[in-house]
């Protein structure tokens, strides 16, 4: 990797080997919250040179070497939980990159792609009183997702006396972990009345991503559709999508209304929460087609996606690429469309590809994510990724390495 400071011969990670051990036993000792199987686990996992000087990097008094070796850790993903304590007792770091990089925030992230065997550690660092500690742990949980599920009742014991930054980070992580974290439906949905407009965002996004199970917020969800702040209508919207039919209101005409009459946020929210809703949308294609065919309708790319989920096509016809490809939408709009339609964008896989060579890095960003989402991992593929990762753009490669991640895959093995 292009990550030099992490560069050691094999005979030194050899000779530190022992001694990595016993300082990652020592923070664990001195931080706690860590039980004996986690470790066990840890330290079966193979060492490699790479992981142990990161580790060690984490002491440097320089503050980018610092920031590499989360990066590190990060792409380590499990592989790196023996990290993990030493991470975790360094949350409170204030330093900030040459980048302008947060590196506590570098360090909460690195904890996320850890997985869900240092849950139960971040549970007991909930009640961090510390502003960056806390939003490490919150951001890790977050990012752990389902396997996170174990923080939801923690979470919902403290958010009674939570306001502003903590009950939006306790939103945030219930919106990660997705629909297990049901039990929350209720408080959630009394948080749409909150007269903070952030936290009625993140309550309607939490929602959302519960799905189904939300289906009792419905009702207050259809009341923020007249809020004065488009965001929060959006974000509604979405949620209602995400939801899905329901039998005491027509959701898809509702939000075929915001198609046509909403501000132009409101109006492209409302195209993909009508997506969401899939086959059950099938009556407003009718309207789709109607606003495909208006020359001046600025928002085809998300509406081509759409009319897709809804019609239940096999994928991307030629005739919708051309159009994501078009003057009209710009390339990274198109390439986050066609990852909207997850597998059934498998069409589409020839045409991304060569985006992964892309000058822009938020396209190489946006390309390995949609080619994740699409999840065919054939060689062709995973070549590409795989040679991608290596970018010198780090947003870039980080971005690809979580595909890879998310494909089941590491950089250089199977």
């Amino acid at each position: 990797m292009s990550s030099s400071p992490f560069r050691r011969s094999a005979t030194a990670a050899g000779v530190i080997a022992i001694a990595r051990r016993i300082v990652v036993l020592s923070i664990f000792a001195f931080v706690g919250g860590f039980a004996s199987p986690l470790l066990s686990t840890a330290f079966a996992q193979p060492e490699s040179p790479e992981l142990l000087a990161a580790i060690d990097d984490l002491a440097s008094n320089d503050v980018d070497v610092r920031a590499a070796a989360a990066r590190v850790l990060k792409a380590q993903g499990p592989l790196a939980v023996a990290a993990a304590p030493k991470l975790m007792a360094m949350l409170r770091d204030e330093a900030i990159t040459s980048d302008g990089d947060r590196v506590s925030q570098l360090y909460g992230e690195a904890l996320g792609a850890m997985g869900k065997e240092i849950v139960p550690s971040l549970i007991e660092r909930l009640g961090a009183v510390h502003i960056l500690e806390a939003a490490g742990v919150h951001e890790a949980l977050h990012a752990i997702g389902p396997d996170a599920a174990a923080a939801v009742e923690p979470i919902l014991e403290r958010m009674p006396n939570q306001q502003g930054d903590a009950l939006w980070a306790s939103c945030y992580v219930l919106e990660g972990i997705g629909p297990a974290a049901a039990p929350a439906v209720e408080r959630l949905t009394s948080l749409l009345d909150d007269p903070n407009f952030q936290i009625q965002v993140i309550a309607a996004r939490a929602l959302a991503a519960i799905g189904p199970e939300a289906v009792s917020a419905v009702p207050k969800l259809l009341e923020r559709l007249n809020d004065a702040n488009y965001s929060v209508q959006g974000h509604a919207l979405l949620a209602l999508g995400s939801i899905g039919p329901v039998p005491d209101h027509d959701l898809p005409a509702i939000i075929g209304e915001r198609m046509i009459k909403g501000q132009f946020v409101v109006k492209e929210r409302a195209i993909e929460a009508l997506g969401r809703l899939g086959p059950a949308a099938a009556g407003q294609v009718e309207l789709i087609d109607r606003l495909l065919a208006q020359e001046d309708y600025n928002a085809k790319t998300p509406l081509w996606v759409t009319r897709w989920r809804v019609t239940g096509e096999a994928g991307p016809t030629v005739e919708g690429l051309a159009v994501l490809a078009g003057p009209i939408e710009t390339e990274l709009d198109a390439v986050h469309a066609v990852a909207q339609l997850g597998p059934a964008a498998e069409g589409a896989i020839d045409w991304l590809l060569p985006k992964l060579e892309s000058i822009d890095g938020d396209v190489v960003y946006e390309t390995a994510n949609a080619l994740a989402a699409i999840g065919k991992k054939s060689p062709e593929v995973l070549d590409a990724l795989r040679k991608a990762a290596k970018n010198d753009d780090e947003f870039a490669a980080d971005g690809v390495r979580a595909a890879l991640r998310r494909l089941g895959v590491t950089v250089d093995g199977n």
